[in-house]
């Protein structure tokens, strides 16, 4: 049924508990019904308090929350069998899907590691994931840096994570989603840049023909610039993921130590596709 807002004495209300006609969620919180754990999120986030932890986790990935909800509050709390609540300094929150989030890089003080690691993952994927998390300022915790450092952040391909932790079990130092020019590339790897894609990338659609060709553009760029270029697709990635380390890392001993300072002296006038590419604008040429 929801929140209970009425306003009798903490006698009458524990009583009403002890009936089971209330629920007792946290301090001066109590619920009309059997608490239903979608609606109390809702309802503590609504009350300025942050979403934290294990149920961060389930929000990104969009799974059912399940009770006890791990929920981030200035004020001291004791926890339930309902919620969690964790007495935090930090503030730091983003909104998403009408939720108050505690930045991730505080939620996962209350994680383990692998969990830890899936949600900054599932918190900053995208190809402005780096940015987001380069952007938060405070000192971190140095559990959190080594959990960052292990992530496989900007990403939320699974076969680029999967060629991501392979690369770095076998020894190999590589960053993901990393601006060369004017171009992003999955991974770099010294100076071996790699792609991953779906076979839906290039498919048979406009915008995929359009996406075939901008690729062209962006393997030359990379090429002129000093760069060897691998590519594969997820499949590959999935099936042959030991033979691709082992081409990686003879790419990687076979790339020049040293990039061109500056590209070739090359007419790019007629190469508006490139801009046309950089300010997300349609083109369509044979």
């Amino acid at each position: 049924m929801g929140v209970y807002r009425g306003n009798e004495s903490a006698r009458v209300l524990q009583y009403r508990v002890s009936k089971n006609k209330l629920y007792k969620i946290g301090a001066g919180i109590y619920w009309e019904g059997v608490p239903d754990p979608a609606e109390l999120l809702r309802e503590l986030t609504w009350q300025g308090m942050m979403i934290t932890g294990p149920t961060q986790l389930q929000v990104y990935k969009e799974q059912s929350v399940t009770f006890p909800l791990h929920v981030a509050t200035t004020r001291g709390v004791k926890s339930t069998r309902f919620i969690r609540f964790h007495r935090v300094r930090n503030t730091d929150s983003c909104g998403y899907l009408g939720l108050r989030l505690h930045s991730a890089v505080f939620a996962v003080a209350y994680m383990d590691d692998e969990a830890a690691i899936e949600l900054l993952e599932e918190a900053y994927k995208g190809k402005d994931g780096l940015e987001r998390l380069e952007s938060t300022t405070r000192k971190l915790p140095n559990r959190t840096r080594k959990l960052i450092a292990q992530a496989a952040i900007g990403t939320d391909s699974p076969a680029e994570k999967n060629l991501i932790y392979a690369l770095r079990d076998a020894g190999l130092q590589c960053t993901n989603n990393v601006l060369i020019g004017d171009y992003r590339w999955d991974i770099k790897v010294g100076n071996v840049l790699i792609e991953v894609d779906g076979y839906a990338h290039h498919g048979l659609m406009a915008e995929n023909r359009t996406q075939f060709r901008i690729d062209r553009w962006k393997a030359n760029d990379a090429a002129l610039r000093g760069f060897i270029v691998l590519r594969y697709s997820a499949r590959c990635v999935f099936d042959h993921e030991r033979i691709i380390v082992e081409q990686i890392k003879t790419a990687v001993e076979c790339a020049p130590e040293s990039l061109p300072k500056t590209l070739p002296e090359i007419n790019e006038e007629p190469m508006w596709r490139r801009g046309f590419w950089k300010w997300g604008s349609y083109w369509d040429l044979d």
